[in-house]
């Protein structure tokens, strides 16, 4: 019954939290959705059995005054144990002192660096605590600080949370400076039990416990252009012992660089990575205690056309412990891509791995060698591709090599996809060994109801002596579709015959990401059931499936003031302009007083977007050099804006020529705007929509008829100034008397006879 009333326990506090909003009278700017999930995942293996179910609900509740109210429970009961999933509960875009805060408690990940930098040898592992965070933002800073007890991924299907012996204290501030400098400055507390450690002694290595950890660190990105992008690191961390002393040795300094290079051809990465052993210490994840330079380089000469060389070398045991095991890594890689004829799309990538592992005086070295090439097509409803790949291996004296040919088709027929795979590996050590492994597959959707299945029969000796160990025969069997009630079903049944094991030395290079890593990964004959069945929920207004926190920003602002005035300019005068329709963001008009100034309250903070609304703008006036000008509101401040128009104007005039001129064919050039016309036939012409200024207007004597000349100059120089009446031009055409040319033809009379 105690089991019974801790599952029990956030399903009630959610359905208790859901029911304020739903059974009362929502305001009609209030809203929210809700989705509620009762699910399993079964699981036999080796004679046992495992199940996991529970329940799943979260929502999200907008309150006008207040912010984004959200909530998670995820309760599970598995093996006689409660297991518990995210269980969270947050309010977001609260304002309360000109800042916009957001508050977390429950479980909540934390980031530990930037994720879009592109650098595939740095890894900033995601913080899972179960605790509280609290953060505030303001313009372009952002402040916050956290606590928890840390926590790790457990579970095949369902995830749930394994708390370990680490308490996490952590605060920074995030700092957006001159729209290209981005600085973030953090510091973290990390705590151990170091007696339950001792029991989990495969999440923390032997030369990392500490009771105590305090880093200190400080993050740079900077925009030096559009192309070069510059990202550093610098980083302190000092380890107490367990006498509470504070140990010299223990102190260690962390550096990091990185830049990138982008253009439309070319496209270059580089780092170099220095991290000391209690860098990140956190248990589950192999963060610090390694240093080494990473490169890549692409090059696209064609569009259909890529070459791509990277290269990278690591090792740990920074500070030389004879009783630590020290790793060294080398990796050169080279591929590329092409479009060939035919619509035929090629592909070929080759690296070699050289990995040296040290205990003590003996030396383990590994060298791996990977070859690979595909080609592919696709026409009419088929995609057909045929695959190459070779890897060849040396350790201890023993060299193996495997290689692996597989061809896949892939057909639509409507809604049906369906596909299938036959690979042929050869295995090349004592003796040659043959396997072929097949594999099929098919996919339907039907609007609201799909369904996915695949077999695969076959023993798979690629990985055999490099990452793993693998004999393959499964079949996976998936559905969704909607059921009575609104609910929707999932579930995904899986049989197979699979022994995985793992090898331990690729620990060192693949890091762990927060997840149990045990050395058996699979066993003989196994099979799983997954089912799920999901609800959701609408109230009041509609809340957007994506941007929340702008929807909330906008309904709860930091409000400012943008106000200012729009100024006619003309020759040698600065009049205020009334009646111009001005738009805040595109979407929020006001129009100009008499004096020109128009105002707009209750602007959120940060950067908006002042113009004019073009479509309402008088049909005699013209929008400055800028139509929309940038401008940055900050809390209960006035921001000023100034917006410049024009007055237009016309030049006109009259050609006046003799009877049966083609008027229509004579050009007129307006220098300096570079415009031109044609005058009417009764010789009329006019240039419209111009700013006062000097003009010249030029008649292009090359377009009159060969009999017709012009009296006086063919250009004009005239000042447009609207503050007095407009004079209009003449030019005047004559008719000039052309001489035809004459031709002496000698005729010669024949002798008479």
């Amino acid at each position: 019954m105690a089991e019974l009333r801790r599952v029990l326990y956030g399903p009630a506090l959610l359905l208790i939290i859901l029911a304020s909003p739903l059974g009362a009278q929502v305001p009609v700017e209030a809203g929210g959705k809700a989705d509620l999930s009762l699910q399993g995942y079964y699981y036999a293996f080796g004679g046992r059995h495992q199940n996991t179910s529970g329940l799943a609900a979260s929502f999200e509740h907008f309150l006008p005054k207040l912010g984004l109210l959200a909530g998670r429970i995820e309760d599970y009961a598995g093996q006689g144990r409660w297991r518990a999933g995210d269980n969270q509960l947050s309010l977001s875009g609260a304002v309360w002192r000109d800042h916009r805060w957001a508050l977390v408690g429950g479980d909540f990940r934390v980031s530990t660096g930037p994720t879009d930098l592109g650098f595939g040898n740095l890894f900033y592992p995601e913080l899972t605590l179960r605790g509280a965070r609290i953060s505030a933002s303001r313009n372009n800073r952002d402040y916050y600080v956290y606590f928890g007890a840390h926590t790790l991924y457990a579970g095949p299907r369902i995830p749930f949370h394994t708390t370990t012996p680490q308490q996490v204290l952590g605060l920074g501030v995030r700092q957006q400076a001159w729209r290209r400098l981005e600085l973030d400055i953090r510091l973290l507390r990390v705590g151990t039990d170091l007696e339950r450690a001792g029991r989990e002694d495969f999440l923390f290595p032997e030369n990392r416990r500490a009771p105590v950890v305090h880093t200190g660190g400080l993050q740079a990105r900077f925009a030096a252009s559009e192309r070069l992008r510059l990202f550093g690191e610098l980083s302190t961390a000092f380890a107490r012992t367990g006498a509470g002393e504070i140990s010299l040795r223990r102190r260690q300094l962390s550096a990091t660089l990185g830049a990138t290079w982008e253009t439309p051809k070319w496209s270059l990465r580089a780092s170099f990575v220095r991290q000391g052993l209690f860098y990140l210490p956190l248990a589950g994840y192999f963060a610090g205690d390694r240093r080494g330079p990473s490169a890549e380089l692409r090059h696209r000469p064609w569009r259909q056309f890529e070459l791509a060389f990277s290269a990278s070398r690591f090792s740990n045991n920074l500070e030389r412990d004879p009783y630590t095991p020290t790793f060294k890594s080398t990796v050169f890689a080279q591929g590329l891509s092409a479009g060939l004829p035919g619509k035929i799309s090629f592909s070929a990538y080759t690296s070699a791995l050289r990995f040296d592992f040290r205990t003590g005086d003996a030396v383990t070295r590994t060298h791996n060698h990977l070859w690979s090439a595909g080609a592919g097509r696709a026409w009419g409803r088929q995609n057909l591709r045929f695959t190459f790949r070779e890897i060849s291996s040396q350790a201890a004296g023993h060299k193996s090599r495997q290689r692996s040919q597989e061809v896949e088709d892939v057909v639509r027929l409507g809604r049906l996809v369906g596909g299938a795979a036959l690979r042929w590996d050869t295995a090349l050590q004592t003796e040659r060994r043959n396997s072929i492994h097949l594999r099929v597959n098919a996919q339907i959707n039907l609007r609201r109801f799909s369904a996915f299945g695949q077999v695969e029969h076959g023993r798979d000796m690629l990985n055999e002596t490099v990452f793993a160990a693998n004999a393959v025969n499964s079949s996976l069997l998936g559905l969704a579709a909607p059921v009575a009630g609104g609910w929707r079903l999932q579930m995904e049944a899986y049989r197979s015959r699979l022994t995985t094991r793992a090898n331990p030395e690729n620990i060192f290079l693949l890091a762990t990401r927060g997840i149990e890593f045990p050395a058996l990964l699979n066993v003989f004959d196994q099979w799983s059931f997954f089912l799920r069945l999901t609800r959701s929920f609408r109230w009041g207004s509609t809340l957007p499936d994506q941007g929340l926190d702008r929807f909330t920003a906008e309904r709860i602002p930091i409000a400012g003031i943008i106000e200012g005035f729009v100024i006619e300019a003309g020759r040698d005068r600065r009049l205020p302009a009334a009646g111009v329709a001005v738009a805040l963001d595109g979407w929020r008009k006001t129009v100009t007083d008499r004096e020109g100034r128009f105002r707009f309250e209750d602007v959120a903070e940060g950067v908006h977007k002042i113009g004019f609304v073009v479509d309402e703008m008088p049909a005699d006036l013209e929008a400055g050099q800028l139509e929309r000008v940038e401008v940055l509101v900050k809390s209960r401040k006035v921001s000023r804006v100034d917006l410049t128009v024009y007055r237009l104007g016309e030049i006109c005039g009259k050609i006046e020529a003799p009877p049966e001129t083609p008027l229509d064919r004579i050009l007129l050039r307006l220098n300096p705007s570079g415009r031109y016309t044609t005058p009417e036939a009764d010789g009329a012409f006019c240039f419209y929509n111009l700013r006062e200024g000097d003009y010249v207007v030029n008649l292009d004597q090359s377009s009159l008829p060969p009999d017709v000349s012009i009296l006086g100059e063919p250009s004009v120089p005239v000042t447009l100034d609207l503050r007095f009446p407009a004079l209009r031009l003449q030019f005047r055409l004559e008719r000039r008397a052309v001489e035809k040319p004459i031709r002496e033809v000698l005729v010669h009379r024949a002798a008479e006879p």
